[in-house]
Order: structure tokens, then sequence, then C-alpha cells
């Protein structure tokens, strides 16, 4: 659809009077709705709020940090600057610990003489303070300390009262900005983890086995970590490959895939019939993940002369892509995922690739990509672009697919992770 431009007088015309000051009153409103993730720039804001209502003159907001167990000067006024930020030594008769210990406030007047304690620095010429725990309902997660210097009125037990009586919506959002905090460190440790170039030795980048010639594309999606692709090789030129995915996601399907790539390392080898190892993979998964998270797990033993022996649970159907033309024909023997039962049959599909054949296994978030109109990717879709790239370096087939998707979904990041990959035999490269 072609749009007429505006005449002149149209798109000289000033705009609403209301959008010209929309800019900054929406800026506002999500800075409000969804804040920076920064401890202590909110510590700071909060502690200026108990300092002016309070009358206090020197003040500090202590954190326990949760990477350290020890208390952290979030923020501070009156304070030496170098303290702000860092962890407070450990101080066997320190007034913050005390508290932070006993979940009790105390109120000072003039110096500490109490034997439990130590006083503030010499010269700090303290009046009056208090030094009150922050806590939820369940935990305490810091220490806020007011104090008064110079002649000035003591602090009171209606002012101590009275500030307990406010302080639980301070405890309740650092704690809520801690674990914020612990979640991006928790996303960001898993995107290291998943994009791990040593995480598997089945890589993006193009590798060979025996008379097989290996390829592997990924695309990362918004809900990730389940997906999994790995091999095992044997000094005769033979290899166990697996590719699988959990139905966790994030942080659980990391892990559940890791187990799962574990088992397959530790039990694979040319011996074992691709069925035998799938039974193997099953019992093992199913003692310790149970029929919670079941897994959709493809296995094929790579033998010589092109002989393949396959065993599908639940994942989908791998596409064999003869070199001569002639049908794709998807693999079949789907016997059901992994985990339901521990004592589950499995059973094997054996084939013979001719020399320029293809195997290609693409995961469930290939196929069901879906376009603006909710039209999936689909098996006919991909087998059109197999057809089209057979003759093309592995490497750029793959990535062909990984680029169909995204021009398909119009999206640079998909649903799900998107997974590729693909193997030729090539007995005279």
């Amino acid at each position: 659809m072609t749009l007429d431009p505006q005449p002149p007088s149209l798109a000289a015309a000033a705009p609403n009077p209301r959008l010209a000051h929309l800019a900054p009153l929406l800026a506002r409103t999500c800075e409000g709705l969804v804040p920076a993730h920064d401890l202590s720039e909110a510590c700071d804001g909060m502690l200026a709020l108990l300092v002016e209502a309070s009358g206090a003159t020197r003040a500090s907001l202590m954190t326990l940090n949760p990477l350290t167990g020890r208390l952290n000067v979030a923020a501070a006024i009156g304070l030496d600057p170098q303290y702000i930020g860092n962890d407070v030594p450990r101080r066997s008769r320190s007034i913050s610990e005390w508290v932070m210990r006993n979940w009790r406030a105390l109120r000072f007047d003039g110096q500490v003489r109490d034997r439990r304690f130590d006083g503030v620095e010499h010269g700090a010429n303290i009046q009056s303070a208090l030094s009150i725990p922050l806590t939820t309902a369940s935990e305490i997660v810091g220490v806020l300390n007011l104090a008064r210097t110079g002649p000035a009125a003591r602090f009171t037990e209606a002012d101590l009262s009275a500030l307990q009586g406010c302080l639980r919506p301070v405890a309740e959002a650092i704690v809520r900005l801690q674990r914020a905090a612990r979640a991006e460190r928790c996303l960001q440790s898993l995107e290291g983890f998943l994009d791990s170039p040593r995480r598997t030795l089945v890589t993006v980048k193009p590798f060979h086995v025996g008379d097989y010639e290996f390829s592997y594309a990924r695309r990362t999606g918004m809900t990730s970590g389940g997906e999994i692709c790995e091999r095992v090789s044997d000094d005769n030129g033979t290899c166990s490959i697996m590719v699988a995915e959990t139905l966790g996601r994030e942080a659980a399907g990391a892990a559940t895939a890791s187990f799962l790539q574990g088992v397959f390392v530790a039990c694979a080898n040319p011996e074992r019939s691709a069925a035998g190892l799938m039974a193997r993979l099953n019992v093992a998964y199913h003692a310790r993940i149970g029929e919670d998270v079941d897994a959709a797990v493809w296995l094929a033993q790579v033998g010589r002369n092109g002989e393949i022996s396959s065993c599908n649970a639940g994942y989908p159907a791998p596409f064999w892509v003869p070199v001569d033309g002639s049908e794709v024909h998807r693999l079949d023997a789907d016997t059901g995922q992994v985990g339901p039962g521990e004592h589950r049959r499995y059973r094997q599909e054996r084939f013979r690739l001719l020399p320029g054949d293809l195997l290609v296994s693409v995961g469930e978030g290939v196929l069901s990509a879906r376009d603006g109109t909710d039209l999936p990717f689909g098996a006919e879709r991909l087998i059109e672009l197999l057809l089209d790239q057979r003759h093309r370096p592995l490497e750029m087939l793959t990535v062909a697919v990984c680029d169909a998707l995204r021009e398909h979904g119009g999206r640079e990041q998909p649903t799900r992770d998107c997974t590729v990959f693909a193997m030729r035999y090539s007995p005279a490269r």
C-alpha cells in the first residue's frame, strides 16, 4: 500500500499542544514505572527523604551485601565518600552489626559509653543517634543510621517509634532491587554459558569426522536454555550425535539439557545401538529428573560407509535429502519422549547415505516459528529450502535456514531457540 504525501499546509501545521508536552511527561512516567536497577541511586533518594524528615545531619543506609554477607554502605551523608559503595570491615563491637544480628534498634545520646560497642571516630561531635534495622516480614536487609551533630535536639523514643513504623517499604524496595540485580547477573551468566564455544563439541564452525561434514547454526530465542547438540567421536572415524530439547526453559532448561549432555557423553560408544543408547539415557533421566520435565531427543550412530542408525524420542523427524534430486525423506521411529517411563522401549531406523546425501535436523522452534499472520514456517517450506541449498557448503545451508526464519518471522530474535544441525556424507572430499 502506498501513502500519498501530505500537502505542505498539513505538514507544516503545529502539533497538538498536548503532544508537545508528551515527551517529558512520558519519560518521567516510564522512569517511575520502570526504575533503573541501581541500588545506590535508589538508596540515595530514600536516605535524602529520611534525613530531611528526621533532622539528621549525618546518616548512612547500609544494606546486607548478598554476595559477601557483610554490611555495605549503599548511601551516606556526612561520611567520607571513600566508604560509600564498599563493604564495612567486620568489627566485634560494631553498633550496626549488633543491630543487624539482634533485629533491635538502638538510641544513643552523646558519647557511646556502652562497653558492648565502639564509639564513632574522635571529633564527630554526635549529639544524638539512632541505629534501626531494616526488615521485611521475614528477613533483615540492612541498617539505617541517623545522627544529629553539634547543638541539636536529641532523638526521642517517639522519633524512633515513628521511624520504625515507616521503614518497611524501604526494606522491601531494597529486596526488590537486589533481586533485580541478581536476575540480571543470572541472565548474563546464562547467556554467556549458552553462547560459550566450549559448551559442546558441535560448534557453529563447520567440522569433519571421518568421511562426514557437519555444520550447526543456532538463533537464541527470547525463552532459551533447553536446546543442546553434542557429539562423541571414535578413533575409527565414526561418531555418536545427540540433538535434544527439554521442555524446561531458562536456567532449569539449561541444567536439564546439560544433564542429558553429560549422560550422553558418558554412555555413547560405537558398539551401542541408537535405541540402546536412548534407553540408557532415559533410565538415567527418569531416575534424576523424573516425569515433570520431558525431553525430546534424536540420536544417531554415524558409522562408516554412510551407515546411519537413528532413534527418535519426540524430536522433530530429521530430513534425509538425497543428492540425486529424489524426494526428501523424513525419518520416523518416533517412540515418545524421554522421561515419562523408566523402562520405555525404543525403536531405531537403519539406512545408508550415498556420497553427497544430507541429513538435516531442526528443532521445534524452526518448524513452529510464525509470521505476522500466524502462519508457521513448517516442514514444506523447509524442504523447498533444503532442495534449493542441497549442493551448497553446509555452513551456507544452515545459515540460509536461519536467514529464512528471520525473514519469515520479521524479527531478529525468535520466541524459541532455533537450531539447525546438518551433516553430509563426503567420502571423496
